[in-house]
């Protein structure tokens, strides 16, 4: 069986489009625009922009909250990720499979999932950010996020960095 992709008549899995996005970005992962990390002693914030996740586009749409977790006593250490599920199921008015979420591991950092979605696996997390909290409150706020550029014509020697056009020797 032969399927069409891009072709009249034909249509474009979400499966298919990440794929593609995934193996012409050089399967980088990472921000595009925008999603500036800050915090404050209570937040971490997250400000509109796009990102590019395992070829899965995301784009952030205002704002985003994350509440800092606290702890009555003992430490926790706290990373923030990006979660695409897609064992999950959208629908037409509702993104279910892309969540940011809080893990959490009293003795280290969480080691976040990060299944090849182009090989059947269906989780993925990207990390935005890691801290630590004990009963005095939250302290090292590390933003962990990668700007991504993309190679616009592989073979060649030119490269478009942003605005700025290279030339490799």
């Amino acid at each position: 069986m032969i399927k069409g992709i891009t072709f009249d008549e034909q249509t474009i899995s979400a499966a298919n489009m990440g794929h593609f996005m995934n193996t012409f970005s050089g399967k980088q992962t990472g921000i595009t625009q925008g999603c500036t990390i800050t915090h404050d002693a209570s937040n971490i914030y997250i400000s509109a922009g796009y990102m590019l996740i395992c070829g899965r586009q995301v784009q952030i749409i205002g704002t985003q909250t994350i509440p800092l977790n606290t702890v009555v006593s003992g430490e926790l250490y706290c990373l923030v990720v990006f979660e695409i599920d897609l064992a999950k199921t959208n629908t037409e008015s509702d993104f279910l499979q892309g969540t940011i979420k809080t893990l959490t591991s009293s003795s280290g950092y969480p080691v976040p999932t990060q299944n090849d979605l182009d090989e059947g696996g269906t989780l993925y997390q990207y990390t935005l950010a890691r801290y630590h909290v004990s009963v005095s409150g939250a302290d090292s706020i590390t933003p962990l996020t990668n700007d991504i550029a993309v190679d616009w014509m592989p073979e060649s020697k030119f490269r478009l960095v942003g605005t700025t056009l290279y030339i490799d020797a």
